[in-house]
């Protein structure tokens, strides 16, 4: 869930492939929402972000014949807002249909932060020991760093934590998801299914991508030289509207989404390779460099509208398609949900086990071999994230997610 970033020990929010933002699984090894399919999107979201950050540490993603392919994995984090949008959305959409309990703010925001914050504190420890480079950083910097407002700062991010700004970006969405429900059904919800809804929700949707667009748009050609607020919310409200729409239009009417959606939904292959097409674009020069070299403010806009395509053609298959189907069994077995089920973690850990071992074993940025250092950072990473999740995440969750009602 994305105009990117520094990876490694590059200076500064604006200068890399941006990785994911929060996933936002729930607290059981299977996943609370009934739609476990969306788990193996978290997976391969998560797969993206490792490929596109060992792809330029290691110099594959800025040279070579794979280079695209590595450069544009920073579209996981497109998945992962459009995925947040979609989650967070529905339950708001299913009780204004008097088909679920009101969502109050209370509770949401509690399970939010229980989500979050524990294995973001143990990342931030973790990062604390095996980084070098970060433990010299200043106070300043840390303290950002563990109040998860390094976003909204100028300066550069802890090497190993660079991807963190997404979650910056995640948590403002949670707060204004409450406001944004009500803009998009009313503040009783009681319109839900009606014509004219219909026309208020477009009206919202398009309220939010021109506030994107104008945003993004105006940060990029301004003068002032700041580049930080082009990774905070209003730069993103278009993917998270998308997650949104596709709640409304799965369950304003209660029959799993407009016929029409679901019948083309049924050739999932026609998507998927939709969806593959649509990569391709992205990693032509077209949307930019792939180098830390800046892109005009024309290719970033490419580059977001196909990211934002590349989630939605994704997800559709899986929102509106038949959960019988062969595609879909397979995406639901338990190595998948499983994977997905830990990918917050691995998102938190595959930086900082990436940047600790570039740093530690002194190996030259852009000059590794990149299989070695994939398989070096995936192994650990997948380790730690699974031992946060059953040790850490999980037990916490499980006694504190209801404290809040």
């Amino acid at each position: 869930m994305t105009a990117t970033p520094a990876v490694g020990t590059a200076p500064g929010p604006p200068a890399a492939p941006a990785p994911v933002g929060a996933p936002t699984a729930e607290p059981a090894a299977r996943p609370r929402h009934d739609l476990p399919v969306l788990e193996v999107y978290r997976a391969a979201a998560a797969a993206l972000v490792l490929l596109t950050h060992v792809g330029f540490e290691s110099g594959a993603g800025t040279r070579g014949p794979w280079a695209g392919w590595l450069a544009r994995g920073d579209a996981g984090v497109a998945v992962f807002f459009v995925l947040s949008g979609f989650l967070l959305m529905r339950p708001r959409v299913l009780a204004a249909r008097g088909r679920a309990p009101a969502v109050r703010a209370a509770p949401y925001l509690w399970r939010r932060a229980v989500r979050l914050v524990p294995a973001y504190l143990l990342a931030v420890a973790g990062l604390a020991l095996l980084v070098p480079g970060a433990a010299a950083r200043p106070g300043a910097d840390w303290l950002r760093a563990w109040t998860l407002t390094s976003v909204y700062h100028e300066g550069p991010l802890l090497p190993g934590f660079t991807h963190t700004w997404s979650l910056g970006t995640e948590i403002s969405f949670y707060v204004a998801l409450p406001l944004l429900a009500v803009l998009w059904l009313g503040r009783s919800g009681r319109s839900v299914g009606r014509t004219w809804h219909g026309r208020r929700v477009l009206a919202v949707v398009v309220l939010l991508v021109v506030v994107a667009t104008a945003w993004r748009l105006g940060w990029a050609t301004s003068s002032a030289g700041r580049l930080a607020p082009l990774y905070w919310l209003p730069g993103y409200l278009d993917w998270f509207a998308a997650g949104m729409g596709l709640a409304w239009l799965r369950e304003h009417r209660g029959d799993g989404g407009p016929r029409w959606l679901r019948e083309a939904a049924a050739a999932p292959g026609a998507w998927f390779a939709m969806a593959a097409a649509t990569y391709w674009v992205a990693t032509t020069r077209l949307v930019g460099p792939y180098d830390l070299s800046p892109a005009t403010a024309a290719e970033s806009a490419v580059k977001h509208v196909l990211y934002l395509v590349l989630a939605l053609v994704l997800l559709v298959p899986a929102v509106f398609g038949d959960p019988a189907a062969r595609w879909q069994v397979l995406a639901r077995s338990r190595p998948l949900v499983w994977a997905g089920t830990v990918s917050y973690g691995f998102f938190l850990w595959h930086m900082v086990v990436l940047i600790a071992i570039v740093q530690r074993f002194d190996l030259r940025t852009f000059d590794i071999p990149f299989l070695p250092l994939l398989a070096a950072t995936a192994l650990p990473a997948l380790a730690l994230s699974a031992l946060s999740w059953h040790l850490v995440e999980r037990p916490l969750q499980r006694r504190l997610r209801n404290v809040v009602r």
